[in-house]
């Protein structure tokens, strides 16, 4: 995630593990991004194993990335061709229930009409088309995660 997407963003970007990129200029309340000139990364559900081990190769490959190894240049040869880039929108409510489930997946598309959350078993229906983002049963406590809207992709937006 980014303020926007500017010099830092698509300097480093393209050189890590990632295949997205969150742009969060409208939405950046509670987030590391209010500063200039930072890439926050979300590395999986907070504590577990698969978050620990995105971490390590997130923080890799943005040492191999900026020429911080020693004894290593930047990695020039290993762009990714395509990051896409999405633009934060709309928190999604949770409503209080007993059991949440998730019914999209994070940065697929969900069409008008097409249920992509439930609260105890009660379906949430998208209003209009967006894609989802940090969508999470249980990742937040009032929200289900973020609505947003994709714009393009590093170096070809």
């Amino acid at each position: 995630m980014t303020d926007a997407v500017g010099a830092v963003a698509r300097t480093v970007c393209p050189y890590l593990p990632i295949s997205v990129l969150v742009d969060t200029q409208v939405n950046t309340e509670g987030r590391l991004i209010e500063y200039p000139h930072v890439v926050e990364v979300e590395c999986g559900y907070q504590g577990s194993t698969e978050a620990a081990e995105n971490a390590v190769e997130l923080v890799g490959g943005f040492l191999a990335a900026t020429g911080a190894l020693p004894d290593r240049e930047p990695v020039a040869g290993e762009r990714r061709t395509e990051v896409a880039v999405y633009r934060l929108g709309e928190a999604i409510p949770k409503d209080p229930a007993d059991e949440y489930e998730v019914l999209a997946e994070n940065f697929e598309r969900v069409e008008s009409g097409e249920a992509f959350a439930a609260a105890d078993g009660e379906e949430m229906v998208a209003d209009e088309p967006f894609y989802p983002v940090l969508l999470s049963a249980y990742g937040y406590e009032n929200i289900f995660g973020y609505r947003s809207d994709r714009v393009g992709v590093l170096g070809g937006e």
